[in-house]
């Protein structure tokens, strides 16, 4: 019975314990998204998404992203694109 006793109570040890490593992640990461600077948008250097991007008009987006040679998928360049597949 004491065996029973002793695992109970490192089961709720381990718990406890798992429970606040996972709130210390949580707060970390919580600190790291309000600390990193806002994403600078592909088309306009800008800092907001590129998806928001006030600056140039929906229809033109297409063109600037095949004029500065940008995957149409991702928008990184071909060259880091082709980078990152190897």
């Amino acid at each position: 019975m004491a065996k029973r006793a002793a695992s109970a109570t490192m089961g709720s040890e381990v718990l406890t314990e798992a429970k606040r490593m996972a709130v210390a992640m949580q707060c970390q990461r919580l600190v790291e998204d309000a600390t990193r600077a806002p994403p600078r948008c592909k088309l306009c250097t800008l800092p907001h998404p590129t998806t928001a991007c006030p600056t140039h008009p929906q229809h033109e987006k297409m063109d600037i992203a095949k004029q500065r040679r940008l995957c149409l998928l991702c928008l990184l360049s071909l060259a880091q694109e082709k980078q990152r597949v190897l």
